[in-house]
């Protein structure tokens, strides 16, 4: 199971650093590693040891970048590895092999199963491909909060689409959609239609429509 997991983080967390955030804690990892180690992330799981790169993209000096990657070397996060390129050339990599083993511990120890991480993934391409763009870290936690609430995949992205249909793009216009229909006990997409049907017939009482302005903020 080990090995499958690790394949699911090495293609996934490239666009997505949702265990990283996840198990934040766990990893122990410092404000400062967290960040630089989700920027390495965004260029795949082996990338270029390139410190001048690093400290332009970053705004931080060299020594700060030096630093932060032995951090991550010394905390076994990352390893450094030394490649043969054309013409014999050897160039040092980062290899973020030894980050994707320990979130791997972590899933195991903690009895996750594999098909709930591809169902999590698929519900995060799946909202990035209804707005059209990628999503921010601080997007992915909130979320993974909907799940943590009990909110289903699938009426979940039915609130994205009910966002978007709406002329909104943002995932608190999201949030109120989701957050009224618990409040009248919507759990399912079944549950949805019946309460859309039940307004086009004039079956919903006047408190029951929403009483505040959804682009308010």
């Amino acid at each position: 199971m080990k090995d499958k997991l690790i394949n699911i983080l090495k293609t996934k967390m490239i666009y997505y650093p949702l265990y990283l955030y996840r198990y934040r804690i766990e990893l122990d990892l410092s404000d400062s590693n967290f960040i630089f180690i989700t920027y390495l992330m965004n260029y795949g799981d082996k990338l270029a040891f390139d410190v001048e790169k690093f400290s332009k993209d970053l705004n931080i000096e060299i020594e700060e970048v030096f630093e932060k990657i032995e951090s991550l070397r010394k905390n076994k996060f990352i390893e450094i590895t030394t490649v043969e390129k054309e013409k014999k050339l050897k160039e040092e990599e980062i290899n973020l092999f030894p980050l994707y083993k320990k979130i791997s511990d972590i899933i195991i120890s903690e009895e996750v199963e594999e098909e709930n991480l591809e169902k999590e993934e698929k519900l995060l391409t799946d909202i990035e491909k209804y707005f059209g763009r990628s999503l921010s870290p601080i997007e992915v936690e909130f979320i993974m909060n909907w799940n943590k609430k009990g909110y289903s995949n699938d009426v979940i992205l039915h609130a994205i689409k009910e966002t978007i249909l709406n002329g909104a793009n943002n995932l608190k216009y999201a949030d109120k959609i989701l957050f009224e229909w618990n409040k009248k006990g919507i759990k399912t997409i079944e549950d949805i239609e019946k309460d859309k049907q039940d307004f086009r017939l004039g079956n919903v009482k006047q408190e029951d429509i929403f009483d505040y302005d959804w682009l308010d903020e």
